[in-house]
């Protein structure tokens, strides 16, 4: 397809070359060096950046099979200069296609050094746009990341309960000249005071800082102000505005109205802070889009967003919200923030994601990590009595295997995630970075369909002969082809009751393999033998703070737990859960 003439109409399916990204080439990135643009970059922050990026399973040191080529940029070059280097740069091609340009920003300031230069085809990926700059769907929006250079601590995140805090919202902030002057932004100011002033719930709003604040941001007609102040400026430092976050349910963020329908740095850092202390942001004026990862985040699930007209009615909608949806926002927010806010090492990850997702290329497997396994044997025990009658004998629980243990068919949907469950992988744990053999979310076929066409995998009833409700009931399974499952049981010193719960498994229909957790602080008995019942017995070492954990061995993709220590209270037939 041809580019269009104009780079400020440029999308994803016009300006960016895909012929270097085929589905298959697992997505490889091509950092340019600092000296090629970024000199004027922070050491700390170009040394945290490139460590994120190395470890980065993308990254390659061989720029001719690149997909993406990454530049950042830092603050403090001219424009000439910074356009001169960008058009020299090795691999820019004259209009710079399949080239991300980084920016860290300073804090809260909507710093653009981009602004004014000819960028091309290249993508941008910064905190601050200008209306007529932003590119919905080909640009990404980030935090402003040299306020994450510290990272968080996570010993001061605050708990997630109670839901209600001492503040129904907070704000604080103080305004430029341009804003001042705006008989709109006097309107709001009004009616955000008479909410303060009704005394049917605490506020804190402050609209003045206190004096010497150096994150005020200059009035308009100071002469180190390059524009015009129609922002809000934060009040004290990161900790003070996290101490008053903390104590607050929701936290209100204006965006300003000269920028509305562009991303600025300051709504971001005001969102990012929220979401770290736990408070729910209300944004004023600003589509979920302008957001950070807006293209990709449901931040309707995180936060409030009402446009300012609706400033009149705020106090009722914030009063109007249960205590589950604040936690479930919470919650929510906290998950966005960890994700992809919290460190410049997730924005990284999270901009390197974003751009795979777009480009609907599967993200790497996950790394197996298999158990360390404890030695064992395993001998024929005699099953008689195991299942006495008036147990479960008389229950039909499924044809009886006549074929070994086969693994479950697994990375089946590689390419079917990226294509339509993309906004889901981003917006639920554990995130769209890793690609697991199975999910609980793969859709299964209707029970008809395996009669009509999708009967590939499914045991035939009666051998193929079909039959009446008797033959149905006995070919018991489910809609999934070659349906098998693994049992885990955990146990701790329970050794009888242990080999007993083994032994009650012999001949069950559908087991693939028998998985032991063993938590005990001693190893088992070296006389200990296992009951051979026809399929692997696996024994584990693990810990009680986390029996299911991602490194047992496991080929298929249904799990049934059985915790043994609670058999004493179960009978055989009721102890699965």
């Amino acid at each position: 397809m041809v580019p269009p003439s104009n780079p400020q109409q440029c999308r994803l399916h016009t300006c960016f070359d895909y012929s270097r990204c085929p589905l298959t080439s697992g997505f490889p990135v091509y950092l340019y060096p600092r000296g090629f643009v970024s000199e004027t970059l922070d050491v700390e922050a170009w040394h945290k950046a490139e460590a994120i990026f190395q470890s980065s399973q993308h990254t390659t040191d061989d720029p001719k099979v690149a997909c993406l080529y990454v530049v950042i940029i830092g603050m403090g070059m001219s424009a000439n200069d910074l356009q001169k280097r960008l058009e020299t740069l090795p691999y820019w091609q004259a209009d710079g296609r399949n080239h991300l340009l980084m920016v860290l920003s300073h804090g809260a300031e909507n710093n653009n050094p981009l602004l004014n230069i000819s960028t091309g085809r290249a993508i941008l990926a910064q905190s601050s746009f200008d209306t007529r700059q932003f590119r919905p769907g080909f640009d990404i929006i980030l935090p402003p990341l040299y306020a994450l250079l510290a990272g968080p601590d996570l010993q001061d995140l605050p708990p997630q309960v109670p839901a209600k805090r001492k503040f129904l919202f907070s704000f604080q902030g103080e305004s430029g000249m341009g804003l001042s002057l705006s008989h709109y932004h006097a309107q709001l100011m009004s009616v955000l005071r008479s909410i303060a002033t009704s005394g049917q719930e605490s506020v804190l709003l402050e609209f003045t800082c206190s004096e010497g604040d150096s994150n005020a941001l200059p009035r308009q007609d100071s002469p180190t102000s390059a524009k015009p102040a129609t922002e809000w400026a934060p009040c004290g430092d990161h900790t003070s505005r996290l101490d008053v976050l903390q104590r607050s349910t929701f936290a209100l963020v204006i965006a300003p109205h000269a920028t509305e329908g562009s991303p600025t740095a300051s709504v971001a850092l005001r969102v990012l802070e929220a979401l770290e202390a736990g408070a729910v942001p209300v944004v004023l004026g600003s589509d979920a889009r302008l957001l950070p990862f807006g293209e990709m985040v449901r931040w309707e699930r995180a936060a409030i967003l009402l446009p300012k007209a609706r400033a009149t009615e705020l106090h009722f909608v914030l009063r109007s919200i249960a205590d589950a949806d604040v936690l479930s926002l919470r919650r929510q927010g906290h998950f966005i923030w960890d994700s992809y806010l919290g460190s410049i090492g997730v924005v990284v990850k999270a901009m390197l994601a974003a751009m795979r997702t777009r480009l609907c290329l599967p993200p790497p497997p996950v790394q197996e990590e298999p158990a360390e396994q404890i030695p064992h044997r395993s001998v024929k025990l005699s099953t008689d009595g195991v299942n006495p009658e008036g147990d479960a004998s008389d229950l039909e629980l499924g044809p009886q295997e006549n074929e070994p243990p086969f693994p479950s068919e697994c990375y089946r949907r590689n390419y079917t995630i990226a294509l339509v469950e993309a906004e889901l992988l981003w917006n639920v744990p554990p995130g769209p970075f890793l690609l697991f053999p199975f999910s609980p979310r793969d859709p299964i076929l209707p029970s008809e369909a395996q009669f009509l066409g999708s009967g590939a995998g499914f045991r035939p009833i009666a051998g193929g002969s079909g039959g009446t409700g008797k033959e149905f009931q006995e070919a018991l399974g489910g809609n999934v082809p070659r349906e098998q499952f693994t049992v885990v049981m955990l146990t701790f010193e329970r050794d009888e009751v242990l080999l007993d719960s083994v032994r009650r498994l012999a001949g069950l229909p559908y087991l693939n393999r028998v998985v032991i957790i063993w938590n005990s602080p001693r190893p088992p008995p070296e006389d200990l033998a296992w009951p051979d019942i026809g399929v692997p017995v696996t024994v584990g070492t693990d810990n009680l703070h986390c029996p299911f954990g991602p490194h047992f061995p496991s080929s298929i993709c249904v799990i049934r737990a059985l915790f043994v220590n609670l058999v004493l209270l179960f009978v055989a037939g009721e102890s699965f859960f």
